[in-house]
């Protein structure tokens, strides 16, 4: 049991003491052999035992001291400068303490002065490099910490920044489904004045409209089957208004059925040809035009503009337009409206 409880110890501390303590053995046993074998002698176990455990103090002391420091100090080299000092200061009155009290053991009485020149400058300069191992430790930790915090802020603010892209699609196409809806209802309305059988078959294509208007804001991408099915329908559903006087044209490649797009564009397109477009007009015909290549999807309306019809809500529906194509398709698409002698054109080109 106190092993487990042990075992579980070690790994809430992670790996790094353990590299401390094999750094710490490799570097004292390096050290003391070296030496040995230099001087033709070792000293006592208590010598070494005495001052390796001074100067490992010292090192974690030190660095322990530095990361007192606070982060916005205005200058913090004051601070490492008086920190150093201090060590210092300290570290050779307890080097001189331990020699003294080491020779006096060893020499039974026969004490070696301390705080001499060559003691000071020795133990100085091993103090020192000590202090330099801790200053290199610490600049690496904070290092490693603010790139962990930048890392850690960078991913946060792309979680936060898709996040909101997602709610902003979400909010366009909120703002786009309900067109659907208020603008088709006027073609019930009029299928209701005459024969029941047409306002059975208008209710049957919206229906089919909302069903594919709510389904499909579900998605990122759908098939161009679909969103041609549906341009199909809301051209039925305005023959069923118009009947022969309706003066409009739907050119639509089949290569186009399996690729792909965001829902409710080209629809949205279609619904504004009726919603602000003269297709009663017997000399200019409207024009909706789709085809496809390997590489790209184009999509053409042409209507004559009714200004009568002409309202705010046509801008707010192509500015949400180009709005999720920046978002789905970015420096993939080329959308462009405008007038030209009366027709009110608009072309959209998305790069596969």
């Amino acid at each position: 049991m106190e092993y487990q409880i042990l075992c579980r110890k070690i790994k809430s501390w992670g790996i790094e003491p353990v590299i401390h303590a094999i750094l710490w053995i490799f570097y004292i046993g390096g050290e003391v052999i070296s030496l040995g074998l230099l001087t033709d002698g070792y000293s006592s176990a208590g010598h070494y035992i005495s001052f390796y455990a001074l100067n490992i103090s010292l090192f974690y002391t030190y660095v322990w001291l530095l990361f007192r420091i606070p982060e916005k100090s205005g200058i913090p080299w004051i601070w490492v400068l008086l920190i150093f000092a201090i060590s210092m200061t300290l570290y050779l009155g307890v080097a001189g303490l331990l020699t003294t009290m080491l020779n006096y053991a060893t020499y039974h009485g026969n004490i070696n002065e301390v705080f001499q020149k060559k003691f000071i400058i020795s133990t100085s300069w091993r103090g020192f490099y000590f202090m330099l191992f801790g200053t290199g430790y610490v600049a690496i930790k904070v290092s490693y910490r603010r790139r962990i915090n930048a890392l850690s802020k960078a991913v946060e603010i792309a979680q936060l920044k898709e996040e909101l892209m997602a709610t902003e699609k979400a909010f366009l196409r909120s703002q786009i489904n309900p067109h659907f809806l208020f603008n088709t209802l006027s073609f019930i309305n009029h299928a209701t004045k005459h024969s029941p059988e047409n306002a059975r078959t208008a209710i049957a294509l919206l229906s089919e409209i909302m069903d594919y208007a709510i389904e499909s804001s579900k998605h990122e991408l759908v098939l161009l089957a679909e969103e041609v099915e549906q341009i199909d329908n809301m051209i039925a559903l305005n023959r069923l208004r118009f009947g022969d006087k309706l003066n409009l044209e739907f050119e639509k490649d089949p290569s186009c059925d399996q690729k792909n797009i965001i829902p409710l564009i080209l629809l949205t397109l279609v619904e504004n040809v009726f919603k602000h477009g003269n297709l009663l007009h017997e000399a200019d015909t409207a024009s909706i035009r789709l085809s496809c290549s390997e590489k790209s999807i184009v999509f053409n309306t042409s209507n004559p503009f009714n200004e009568s019809k002409h309202s705010a809500g046509a801008q707010t529906g192509l500015k949400n337009i180009r709005a999720r194509l920046i978002n789905t398709y970015p420096d993939k698409h080329q959308f462009s409206t405008g007038m030209q002698q009366g027709t009110f054109i608009t072309e959209l080109t998305i790069d596969l």
